[in-house]
């Protein structure tokens, strides 16, 4: 399931969000229509390992993960110009509980770079 990432880190991108009361099946009908095309558009270096539905003990509906290849190919990502990914996005959105949607980037254990904190002087 992992991808090597700069000389080995492993990456995986996660975006989860809650649906809306009573879009469940609209949007798995939705989302198994336009999977293949979300593939085909992401961009070079993004893999879709798949698209996820809950089945409780969680606080989101849906879940999506992807592999990227390199840091560079999030940035170019972001500035990826194609309309009709831009529409695709847009109409998944329309299924979302407005403020609800998270995305995460992780890395295995031993490429988890973390913050050094001090503790606060008394």
């Amino acid at each position: 399931m992992w991808v090597e990432v700069d000389g080995g880190s492993q990456v995986l991108y996660i975006y989860t969000a809650k649906l809306k009361e009573g879009k469940e099946k609209q949007y798995k009908a939705w989302s198994l229509k336009n999977t293949a095309e979300l593939k085909r558009r992401h961009g070079q270096g993004w893999k879709l390992v798949g698209a996820y539905g809950t089945v409780g003990l969680s606080n989101f509906d849906v879940a999506w993960i992807w592999q990227f290849n390199r840091w560079s190919d999030w940035d170019a990502f972001y500035d990826l110009e194609d309309k009709v990914l831009d529409k695709l996005m847009e109409e998944e959105n329309k299924f979302f509980l407005p403020g609800t949607g998270r995305a995460i980037v992780i890395r295995e254990m031993e490429d988890w770079l973390m913050p050094i904190t001090k503790k606060k002087k008394k």
